[in-house]
């Protein structure tokens, strides 16, 4: 399947963004490789088609037969299509507010596992926020619930076009998941943890020019390791061994 062609936007719009950023996201998560890959549940856009089209074709029958016959013959329906057309275009906006509620992505696994992301944007920081629902097949476990963000000036270069690498890196950072999914992903993500100094220990090793410990940065040996260390102070040098 060919890649869609980059868009560019306006930078200083932020529903462009984030619309940018939204249509992305499920291109990304349908295409992981077996079994992370998600197929994406269209439920929540059928529904408000539904509604919409059903409005619309309510009006759009009235017009034509009040065409054809006249005001006398679409006279006595004229009332009931207005209401029915009224409430279902409030029951449409109620179920985007209410209960889609900004969602962009739902998915399922080969297992069953869903994933649910939503995002809006807080004028006037121009960042995207996502929130992620990782939950078992039957909902009663939910492994991942998180709010994060990231500054739109991540996501996009200069011109307006969005950065898919970077987009990929976040979401392996933040979506445990995904960050297992993706090789190049994954890569990703410890590459962020070590610019943050996240999931590493510090270890003392004597340094033979100066004969004091030097402290080095690695990756953990075990599970236990520390999330975080905090470099600990020099202590005194040890001598040199004699030749």
């Amino acid at each position: 399947m060919a890649s869609k062609p980059p868009q560019k936007v306006n930078l200083y719009s932020l529903p462009e963004l984030r619309s940018a950023v939204d249509e992305a996201i499920p291109d990304y998560l349908t295409t992981l490789p077996k079994p992370y890959a998600f197929a994406q549940d269209h439920a929540y856009p059928n529904v408000r088609l539904a509604l919409g089209y059903t409005a619309v074709l309510i009006a759009g029958a009235l017009f034509a037969v009040d065409w054809k016959y006249g005001w006398e013959v679409t006279k006595p329906y004229t009332l009931p299509a207005c209401v029915a057309y009224f409430l279902l275009n409030g029951a449409m906006t109620l179920w985007i507010w209410a209960v889609e509620s900004g969602t962009i992505f739902q998915g399922r696994r080969e297992g069953g596992q869903k994933l649910k992301l939503a995002s809006h944007v807080q004028k006037p920081n121009p960042e995207y926020i996502l929130t992620t629902t990782y939950s078992s097949p039957q909902g009663d476990k939910v492994w991942q619930n998180s709010v994060t963000s990231i500054p739109f000036a991540h996501l996009f270069n200069v011109h307006g076009f969005l950065q898919k690498k970077e987009l990929h890196k976040f979401l392996a950072k933040k979506i445990e998941v995904v960050g297992l999914a993706d090789p190049k992903s994954k890569a990703a993500r410890m590459e962020w943890q070590v610019e943050a100094g996240e999931g590493l220990e510090v270890v003392e090793q004597p340094d033979r020019d100066s004969g004091e410990d030097a402290i080095e940065v690695v990756p953990p040996s075990g599970a236990g390791a520390a999330a975080a260390a905090t470099p600990s102070k020099r202590g005194p040098g040890r001598p040199k061994k004699k030749a």
